[in-house]
């Protein structure tokens, strides 16, 4: 799984900076020791990419870093092992963002930043990566995480409760960023199995029985479902018994 990161120190105090930086840094350790890849979008000290690549590189894992750059632009940790540097056709970062999210990156998290780390955050979610915002440090990824907390179930694939989706704005912790990475694995799951609960589980494709909720809404007892399909579309045609299926609009 490759993770991109996108967050900012501007517009920070110097002493929260530095915090955001440590977690950064922390993060980048996480993703790493989970064995999984690491994208960010430059070198700039204002950016928290240099602290996460610091942690990531720092864990000696067998990991890569991404380094997904607009055109015509200096390539960055030239020295740094482990370090790819991929440019993309145009030379407007809000534009190469918005193609790393679609073309490169799993999973997306947003830490403190401006408009630019809304922008890669929702369109992680519009795009049905799962995208964790950690909002403790406020910024652009407190926007994206009170956007998501606007449709909880959406926005996180149903893998999250309210306990955990709260304490993402709360302050960072020495276990946040393996909570972080822990909660990528399970929007990533639930997204992959469309977060069908056990009595649903007895009436997908027909008729429900017992009735539930899925998505938010409720599901009555006797009410006519389509089959379900996983995350890239495949209908999933396990019949139940006693079930009358419905066509999904599926082939």
């Amino acid at each position: 799984m490759k993770i991109l990161v996108s967050g900012s120190l501007r517009d920070m105090p110097e002493e929260t900076s530095q915090k955001v930086n440590i977690a950064a840094a922390e993060l980048g350790k996480a993703i790493a020791e989970a064995g999984y890849h690491l994208i960010v979008g430059s070198d700039d000290p204002r950016d928290i990419d240099p602290a996460v690549v610091k942690g990531f590189v720092g864990a000696n894992a067998n990991g890569q870093v991404e380094v997904h750059l607009q055109r015509d632009a200096a390539p960055c940790y030239p020295q740094q092992a482990n370090v790819e540097n991929v440019w993309h056709r145009y030379d407007d970062w809000d534009i190469t963002v918005l193609e790393v999210v679609r073309k490169n990156a799993d999973a997306v998290v947003v830490m403190g930043g401006r408009q630019g780390v809304v922008q890669a955050g929702i369109a992680g979610w519009m795009l049905g990566k799962p995208t964790i915002p950690f909002a403790g440090f406020k910024g652009g990824a407190q926007t994206v995480w009170e956007y998501g907390s606007s449709d909880r179930q959406g926005f996180y694939f149903g893998g999250l409760d309210d306990a955990a989706i709260d304490r993402l704005a709360s302050p960072w912790e020495p276990t946040t960023a393996r909570r972080i990475v822990e909660h990528i694995d399970t929007c990533a799951r639930s997204a992959r199995q469309g977060r069908i609960s056990s009595k649903l589980r007895l009436c997908c494709g027909g008729e429900c029985r017992q009735g539930g909720r899925t998505g938010g809404r409720a599901i009555q007892p006797g009410e006519r479902l389509p089959f379900p399909a996983d995350a890239g579309g495949r209908v999933l045609r396990r019949r139940v018994r006693g079930a009358r299926p419905v066509d999904a609009g599926h082939p």
